[in-house]
C-alpha cells in the first residue's frame, strides 16, 4: 500500500498558532492533534473506503485468530451485510504481545516472530466499568465507516451518526489489534487477572517477508 505523510500536521491542517503550541518551545505532544487527524482521515476517505482502521502505534496491526491472511475474505465480506443494515463502528480490541513466562525470546529477525505470547484478554481501562457498552472499558483500535462516523473521542471512541449500529465485544479470534508492549523496553504489560497464551497465528509472515527479500 501507500503511505501519506503530513509533516507538521497541526500547522498544515489547523493554523500557525496550533503549530507553535505543538512545537518544541510550546506544548509538544504526539497525542494532542489526534482528534483533528482522525477527522481529517475520515473525511478524506468518504466515498473511497468501506472502513477506516485507527491504529495508534507503529508496532500495532490488525490480525485475528488465524492471522488474517486474507482481509477481503475474512473481514470485509463478513461485515458487508451488517454495514448495509447500518453498522458504522466495529470494536477492535487491542491485545498485548509480550515476552511470556519463558526466558528469552523466540529467534527471529522480525518483531512478530520474536513475541509468541500474548495476554488472554484485551487491554482494559483500570477502574472503568460500563455495563452498557463494553468498548468503553477498553482502548480499542476501531474500524469506522467514513460515511457514518465524523470524529473520534479521545482517539479511540468513534461517534457514529444517530441510528447507526456498533458491533461491540468482538471476539479476539475474529478481529483484534496485535500490540507489542515491549518493543522499545521491557515493562509489565500483563494486567492483573490476565494470563499468557501462546499464539503463533502470525508466524506465516516470516515466509512472506523472506519471499519479498525483507
Amino acid at each position: 500500500g501507500f503511505v501519506t505523510y503530513f509533516p507538521q500536521f497541526p500547522q498544515w491542517a489547523l493554523s500557525e498558532q496550533h503549530g507553535a503550541v505543538h512545537s518544541e518551545p510550546g506544548f509538544p505532544s504526539h497525542a494532542a492533534p489526534d482528534a483533528q487527524a482522525a477527522t481529517h482521515c475520515l473525511f478524506s476517505q468518504r466515498g473511497l473506503s468501506e472502513w477506516v482502521a485507527f491504529l495508534h502505534s507503529p508496532d500495532e496491526y490488525l490480525s485475528s485468530g488465524r492471522g488474517l491472511t486474507d482481509v477481503r475474505r475474512e473481514l470485509l465480506e463478513p461485515l458487508r451485510p451488517l454495514r448495509k443494515r447500518g453498522l458504522s463502528v466495529v470494536d477492535v480490541p487491542a491485545v498485548y504481545f509480550t515476552h511470556g513466562p519463558e526466558e528469552g525470546l523466540r529467534e527471529s529477525p522480525w518483531l512478530p516472530g520474536r513475541y509468541v505470547y500474548r495476554s488472554n484478554k484485551p487491554i482494559e481501562l483500570q477502574g472503568w466499568g460500563s455495563s452498557a457498552a463494553g468498548f468503553l472499558n477498553r482502548f480499542p483500535s476501531p474500524l469506522a465507516d467514513p460515511q457514518r462516523v465524523s470524529d473520534l473521542v479521545s482517539a479511540h471512541f468513534p461517534r457514529g451518526a444517530a441510528g447507526t449500529l456498533y458491533l461491540d465485544d468482538v471476539p479476539l479470534d475474529f478481529l483484534r489489534a496485535n500490540h507489542y508492549g515491549e518493543t522499545f523496553h521491557v515493562r509489565p504489560v500483563l494486567q492483573p487477572g490476565h494470563e499468557w497464551v501462546r499464539d503463533e497465528s502470525v508466524l506465516w509472515v516470516e515466509g512472506a517477508f523472506q519471499r519479498l527479500g525483507l
